[in-house]
């Protein structure tokens, strides 16, 4: 296992850690003003919503690096929990850093800072590197046909078994949180959104069929990532009854979210 190296990171309103290897002058200049870097010429626009994704280069080594920086935007609700519990920028570290330490792939993580306004954090970022050729995996989902997916599951089964069974649970399994690679024939994977990375002593059957379900994996094909993830023993159709009650309540919130959401939109629509 292996930590990662880091330095105390204070810049003027901001604190937080910075990982050693990253440690230099125009780096440390970049993230003085985050507004600045976000929103700077060599910078895009990834995701912008109840947070931030960007993706920035930064031309501070001898081969330009280009990174991810990610603002956690704090209202309501948890604007109150930051004064008693770590922010998200904070539970990002720690999660990246629980995986790298684990072996498990995941974006290098370079930095997170925050300020705050009394006892609660007012903004909070986390960044990391950029990794070319991955995609979500929801993308290979809606493209390959099921003879095309098997391969692909057996190999994110085998991916999520290896980290169970270093005791990681990520709380949010969705299709936009594992990005992956396909190369000759072979995936290589990574998790992303390590916010919601927890380290477990142990990770029982009933967390891993909680875990799996926000993957939108084809319903023909679900059984069979079922058996690949649990096995085919005496619980088998315990996993799968299981497993289909909590999917449906899953997705049955999700719809509701998403109606709710589009009656705000036509709401505000209307005022407009």
């Amino acid at each position: 296992m292996k930590n990662i190296p880091v330095v105390p990171l204070v810049l003027g309103e901001y604190r937080g850690w910075l990982s050693r290897d990253f440690k230099s002058t125009r780096m440390l200049e970049c993230l003085k003003n985050p507004n600045n870097l976000m929103n700077g010429p060599s910078s895009q626009v990834l995701l912008d919503g109840r947070n931030k994704v960007v993706k920035v280069e930064i031309s501070s080594f001898k081969v330009k690096r280009i990174v991810v920086i990610k603002e956690y935007r704090t209202r309501g609700v948890d604007t109150l929990k930051s004064a008693l519990l770590p922010s998200k920028a904070v539970r990002a570290w720690r999660g990246a850093a629980a995986l790298v330490k684990r072996d498990v792939e995941t974006p290098f993580p370079i930095a997170f800072f925050q300020s705050k306004k009394g006892p609660f954090v007012d903004r909070s970022f986390f960044i990391s590197e950029w990794v070319e050729y991955y995609r979500e995996i929801r993308e290979l989902f809606q493209e390959k046909d099921e003879e095309k997916l098997r391969p692909l599951l057996v190999a994110l089964s085998d991916f999520l078994c290896r980290c169970f069974n270093k005791n990681i649970l990520h709380r949010d399994l969705s299709d936009g949180n594992i990005l992956v690679k396909e190369q000759n024939g072979v995936y290589r994977f990574m998790m992303v959104d390590t916010n919601r990375i927890r380290v477990r002593r142990r990770i029982g059957w009933f967390r891993k069929v909680r875990s799996i379900i926000r993957l939108g994996i084809p319903s023909a094909l679900q059984p069979f990532f079922m058996e690949l993830c649990l096995g085919n023993g005496r619980g088998k159709k315990l996993y799968w009854l299981v497993y289909k009650m909590c999917k449906a309540f899953y997705s049955g919130r999700i719809a509701i979210k998403k109606k709710l959401r589009l009656k705000k939109i036509v709401r505000k629509m209307k005022i407009q």
